[in-house]
């Protein structure tokens, strides 16, 4: 087994999972285990106080020819996959970051996606599918901006070089799912790249 792996099963035997479910969850993290950038870590459901899984995701969109990199964070919530996982729009507390008002897909008050999806989630439905159609989304209409004064400005810089850069962000994990007094992420958040 090899070390990603292993922290996968140490990571999900510490969460409160379906037991049913486990192993189609063990499944998928190791699928996103393959993805460049893409980082695990346990934090607590704000609704139910159950320990779950989060996926620090970075997904590459094409807008008018160049690379963008939008961060996502996946939840897998307690009950997945007889629920839809939460998806959000990385935004790290930033008061300045605002919502695409023509991106009906994202919440404007916490950056919630609610693609078509996952608003109407069945078992059957692959993160996968469900990446694919924010993907679409986000190249039609790009998800975030800056808010500098009256203007709005692009959230992220062009990539250069095959290098990823994202402006003014240090991103690590959803607030929603983050008691101010307590930091719920495992401090063995690792990448597998």
């Amino acid at each position: 087994m090899s070390h990603a792996n292993k922290y996968i099963f140490d990571l999900l035997s510490e969460c409160s999972y379906i037991p049913a479910f486990k192993d189609y969850i063990i499944k998928i993290l190791i699928e996103f285990s393959t993805h460049k950038g893409v980082s695990f870590f346990k934090t607590s459901h704000k609704a139910s106080f159950k320990r779950i899984i989060g996926i620090n995701y970075p997904m590459t969109i094409k807008l008018k020819g160049h690379p963008y990199e939008v961060k996502l964070i996946i939840y897998i919530v307690p009950e997945f996959p007889e629920k839809a996982p939460e998806i959000y729009i990385n935004n790290n507390g930033n008061p300045f970051l605002a919502a695409n008002p023509k991106n009906h897909d994202v919440n404007p008050e916490n950056f919630r996606m609610m693609s078509n999806k996952l608003f109407n989630w069945v078992r059957s439905i692959s993160l996968q599918e469900i990446l694919s159609e924010i993907s679409i989304s986000f190249e039609q209409h790009f998800p975030i901006y800056m808010k500098t004064g009256e203007r709005v400005q692009p959230q992220v810089k062009k990539i250069h070089h095959n290098q990823f850069y994202n402006a003014n962000m240090n991103f690590s994990s959803h607030n929603d799912y983050r008691d101010s007094e307590t930091n719920f992420i495992d401090e063995k958040v690792r990448s597998y790249e």
